[in-house]
C-alpha cells in the first residue's frame, strides 16, 4: 500500500504535465522578413503605430544557472507585432498589442495588453517592455495558452541596442501522454 502511494506521488508531475508544451524563443527586429500588415490591419486597433517584422530563434540556457548562453541557437521562423501605443512614458500599463509566430508546426496568433516598464535603464529613450497575450489563433493539435514577453523597444535606434523580445508560449495540447512523450523523444533525437 505504501509503495502504491509513493508510486502515485511520484506520477502526479507527470499527470500534471499532460497535454502541455513550453516554447522558448527570441525574436529580434529584422529587416530580412518584414511584417505582414494584413496581420496588423486584422487586429483592428484604432491606432497602429508600432509594427516590426522579426526572426525567430531558439535559445540555449546553462542547466545548473538557467542563465541564457546563446540566443540564437536555430533559426525558427518569422514573427509579426502589431501595438497601439498609447504613452511613452514608464510604468504605462495596458499598451495593446498583437503578435503573430509562424513557426515550423504552425502559426500562433496572440492577442493582449503589455506594459512598459522603464524608459531610461539602461539608457534614455529605450523602452524596457512586458506583454502577456492570449492565444487566439493556434496550429492543429494545440487548444489555447498564452505568451509573455520580456521586450526591448527601440523606437529612437539608439545605437547599440536593438528591438527584441524573449517569448514563452505555455500552450495546452490534444495529446495522449504517449503522444507528448514520442512527440518530444524524436525531437531530442534530432
Amino acid at each position: 500500500m505504501l509503495r502504491s502511494a509513493a508510486a502515485l506521488i511520484a506520477l502526479l508531475p507527470a499527470l500534471a504535465l499532460a497535454g502541455e508544451r513550453t516554447l522558448l524563443l527570441k525574436t529580434y527586429e529584422d529587416p530580412r522578413y518584414p511584417a505582414d500588415m494584413a496581420v496588423c490591419e486584422a487586429a483592428n486597433f484604432p491606432v497602429l503605430n508600432v509594427v516590426l517584422g522579426a526572426s525567430v530563434w531558439s535559445l540555449q540556457t546553462n542547466v545548473a544557472r538557467g542563465e541564457v548562453m546563446d540566443d540564437s541557437v536555430r533559426f525558427l521562423g518569422t514573427a509579426t507585432g502589431c501595438g497601439m501605443m498609447t504613452s511613452t512614458e514608464p510604468y504605462t500599463p495596458r499598451q495593446p498589442f498583437l503578435i503573430q509566430f509562424d513557426l515550423g508546426d504552425g502559426t500562433y496568433l496572440a492577442k493582449g495588453e503589455c506594459d512598459i516598464v522603464s524608459v531610461t535603464v539602461p539608457v534614455q529613450g529605450l523602452m524596457l517592455v512586458g506583454c502577456a497575450l492570449r492565444l487566439v489563433q493556434m496550429p492543429a493539435g494545440v487548444v489555447g495558452g498564452f505568451a509573455t514577453s520580456s521586450s526591448v523597444f527601440n523606437p529612437y535606434d539608439i545605437p547599440g541596442f536593438g528591438t527584441g523580445s524573449v517569448w514563452t508560449l505555455h500552450v495546452y495540447t490534444d495529446r495522449t501522454d504517449s503522444d507528448e512523450e514520442d512527440h518530444w523523444r524524436r525531437g531530442r533525437s534530432r
